[in-house]
């Protein structure tokens, strides 16, 4: 009994330490990254990225309940537009130079900005939906069945994608931390398909409907959870 339980907290322990090795790596190229981007010049975005890590971390190791995923989800989503912000460097309505540079769009890398996107959002936002899927999971102290347990995971992380990629994040952006409000200002324009999201069909259509679908999925985990948990 004590060895299943050692095996299972050295196997917990692990997947922390994955965790946490990955949204590293994603930090270090895109501090790296960010460094270039900018003309090879220092400014905030190093610090706000290693708080990205740090909150990323604490925060999702700690949302053990579906309340505290609510505020989870809102802590993250004006974290993510924070550092988004830092890293293009705008001078906004808080802060301009020396604390915040412009990304040099005309000297740079092609595809530097992709390469940011990638770790950003293809390899450390995504891994942070599932860590916080699994640790409310916490099948290391609730016994649940391993087939509706990835369900449930497959449920929360997919819903937390879907609101991510649906891109409230970067509502907050212009309107939080840019404080940009014009209304010739083509907003959204890059998000893929490139060219084809404006300030209306944003707000009104991509934004409401995936953070709709989301919900719903995260709901379906939940219900599968307590449905299994009653049972047990």
């Amino acid at each position: 009994m004590e060895l299943k339980e050692e095996s299972s907290n050295l196997f917990q322990y692990s997947l922390i330490s994955v965790y946490i090795i990955i949204l590293s790596i994603g930090a270090f190229f895109n501090i790296f990254i960010n460094y270039i981007g900018k003309g090879e010049t220092w400014d905030l975005y190093p610090y706000a990225e290693i708080l990205w890590v740090v909150l990323s971390i604490i925060i999702a190791l700690r949302t053990k309940t579906f309340k505290q995923l609510i505020f989870a989800v809102i802590i993250f989503l004006f974290l993510d537009s924070f550092v988004d912000l830092v890293a293009m460097g705008h001078h906004s309505w808080w802060a301009g130079p020396p604390l915040l540079i412009e990304w040099k769009w005309s000297i740079v890398q092609p595809g530097l900005l992709q390469k940011y996107w990638f770790f950003k959002w293809v390899l450390q936002v995504p891994i942070r939906c599932l860590a916080i899927s699994i640790s409310i999971l916490n099948p290391f102290e609730k016994k649940i069945k391993h087939r509706d347990g990835f369900i449930v995971v497959l449920c929360i992380s997919t819903g937390l994608n879907i609101i991510w990629l649906a891109a409230p994040q970067d509502v907050l952006f212009y309107f939080v931390w840019y404080g940009l409000y014009d209304p010739n200002f083509h907003y959204f324009f890059y998000l893929a398909p490139a060219g084809t999201w404006n300030l209306y069909n944003m707000l009104f259509f991509r934004v409401p409907l995936g953070i709709a679908i989301g919900i719903i999925l995260i709901l379906i985990g939940k219900k599968i959870y307590f449905i299994d948990n009653s049972q047990n």
